[in-house]
């Protein structure tokens, strides 16, 4: 469930990097030397706290819930569908052992259970899929709801830069927006709704 987590995290911090690549690259150069050396007095930066963040957004939280025990159902089911091979397994060997069944049924039971445990493999394959598409589209979604926030907090700040914190060196705590993005995030967060999908 941690590796989860923190893979999401990584993929979250590498595309917010990405987003503020982006934004940076975007701007129009200055031709103007007296124009570049005023826009360095008045640079205007921001930084993320993108673990802090996500800790306290309760979309990616409602989100994960749902995903760690999607997880978790698939992973009972599967120990539970495999306990059941392994004892049916142990009790046509038992049979075996004490002359209820002969050797030929004993391989023709044997040869069905290990088909069926291959059809189990295939299905926890499957789920598997079924969560790395769910884990992509948890990423996509919040990704997307943090660059709407992001946009809306530069419409009155326009800040020129947002780095995350964990790429930096140093930064002053007042350069820290993180709060600021929770609040506008969880502001449109419907968690009856959320919980009701």
């Amino acid at each position: 469930m941690k590796n989860s987590s923190s893979l999401i995290i990584s993929i979250i911090a590498l595309l917010v990097a990405i987003i503020a690549l982006i934004f940076i690259f975007a701007k129009k150069p200055k031709t103007n030397q007296q124009t570049s050396s005023s826009t360095k007095a008045n640079l205007s930066v921001a930084y993320v706290k993108m673990d802090t963040l996500l800790n306290h957004y309760d979309l990616y939280n409602a989100l994960m819930i749902k995903y760690m025990n999607k997880e978790q159902e698939y992973n009972k089911q599967l120990q539970s569908k495999l306990m059941s091979i392994r004892q049916r397994s142990m009790k046509l060997q038992n049979d075996y052992n004490k002359g209820l069944i002969t050797s030929a049924t004993l391989q023709q039971k044997m040869q069905q259970l290990q088909n069926e445990q291959q059809s189990v493999q295939q299905w926890f394959n499957q789920k598997q899929q079924e969560l790395a598409n769910d884990q992509a589209m948890i990423t996509s979604r919040v990704m997307d709801s943090i660059n709407s926030a992001i946009n809306q907090l530069n419409k009155d700040h326009k800040y020129q830069f947002i780095f995350l914190r964990s790429a930096m060196l140093y930064g002053e705590p007042d350069a820290d927006i993180t709060d600021t993005l929770i609040s506008i995030l969880n502001s449109k967060v419907d968690l009856q709704k959320l919980n009701n999908q």
